[in-house]
């Protein structure tokens, strides 16, 4: 195997047990707030969309979560009871609700995040600004070619 190859295999080991270990963190503190794993990736999403200022429409969320949509529904209904998600319509397409976060759903998207700044802040102290941005250019690479892989019906493409 060449340099290149191995450098490329050892990343890719690296990120694959990041995602477990944030996956073991998202499912603790899914837990800690009373939510299913699924509720919970439905609150995640919905605060990163919004951080973006995208809005969400209920087929999309269902797409990301990969259920059904009367599942997403079932869901949206359960997540709008405990006060953490809010329906408007879509001002560009009357037929079209538009989903997002309440405040309350919101603070559980910042919670979530608030405990891992003093880690991550230790993590990243040897590391100059430079290269800390360099990184964010890499993973944002990483994750749109991930995203686009994810999206292929086969695995070993």
């Amino acid at each position: 195997m060449d340099p290149r190859s191995e450098t490329e295999q050892r990343l890719a080991l690296q990120l694959h047990r990041w995602v477990a270990a944030s996956g073991q963190l998202a499912h603790r503190y899914a837990v800690e707030t009373e939510l299913t794993p699924t509720d919970f990736k439905a609150i995640l999403h919905l605060w990163e969309e919004g951080l973006e200022g995208r809005a969400v429409t209920a087929s999309q969320l269902a797409a990301h979560l990969g259920v059904t949509p009367a599942a997403v529904t079932y869901l949206v209904e359960r997540l709008m009871k405990r006060g953490y998600v809010q329906r408007t319509p879509n001002p560009a397409d009357r037929r079209q609700v538009l989903l997002s976060l309440s405040v309350d759903g919101g603070q559980l998207g910042h919670g979530f995040l608030r405990p891992q700044a003093s880690w991550l802040n230790a993590a990243l102290s040897a590391h100059s600004d430079e290269a800390i941005a360099h990184t964010i250019d890499v993973l944002t690479d990483l994750t749109a070619a991930l995203t686009n892989h994810a999206l292929r019906k086969e695995h070993h493409d």
